[in-house]
């Protein structure tokens, strides 16, 4: 899924990737975490020109991939978040065959912006839909998140861990959208209250 909006004539070009945590699945798109963290970001005083959604419920990270080159992307983009690789996980896929995945993905993203932030996966197992098999999923997440810090260090990324926000679901339902599974405008607005000291520092 592609989606472009314009806030003004001029400021920062925004680039969001990933799968339903990005385009926000069970919510409204204006609530996702990407027009949420836009609006932070305007709200700091930080003009931000445009916003460009590339992510869809269900993609891993070869399919992210395979996205990326068939979108009209025009970079250089001022930011760029990256969350991608539940469903490598949901899927079973092995740790090393993500970490390719991975790699082919975050090298793309290094030629579209100098200004990188890479988001850790959130632990569905901390939610309904997840906690019959909690131990087992985020044993796994765990696993996977070890392999984006350590490939995001070896490329001098910023990884930002976002997880930890992530596990209050099971408790709090207000977290959580209406499919027990993904998170509710309420979660987002706390990850970009995180996310957003640490990006509007670039631009302020």
């Amino acid at each position: 899924m592609y989606i472009h909006h314009t806030y003004a004539n001029t400021g920062i070009r925004y680039l969001a990737l990933g799968d339903s945590y990005t385009i926000g699945e069970g919510v409204p798109i204006s609530k996702s975490f990407p027009f949420q963290l836009s609006e932070f970001l305007i709200n700091k005083g930080i003009s931000v020109h445009s916003i460009t959604i590339v992510a869809q419920t269900g993609w891993r990270a070869d399919q992210l991939y395979e996205a990326m080159n068939n979108s009209s992307l025009l970079p250089p983009y001022d930011l760029v978040t990256l969350l991608i690789g539940v469903n490598n996980e949901y899927q079973q896929h092995s740790p090393e065959l993500f970490k390719y995945e991975f790699e082919k993905v975050l090298h793309k993203v290094i030629t579209l912006s100098n200004n990188i932030f890479v988001l850790t996966i959130p632990d569905y197992g901390h939610t309904p839909f997840g906690v019959y098999n909690q131990s087992i999923i985020s044993t796994r997440i765990q696993q996977y998140n070890e392999v984006i810090r350590s490939v995001c260090n070896r490329e001098d990324v910023e990884c930002i861990d976002i997880t930890p926000l992530t596990l209050g679901g099971i408790n709090d339902p207000t977290l959580l959208a209406a499919d027990g599974l993904h998170p509710s405008p309420v979660m987002y607005k706390n990850w970009v209250n995180f996310i957003g000291v640490k990006v509007s520092k670039i631009f302020a």
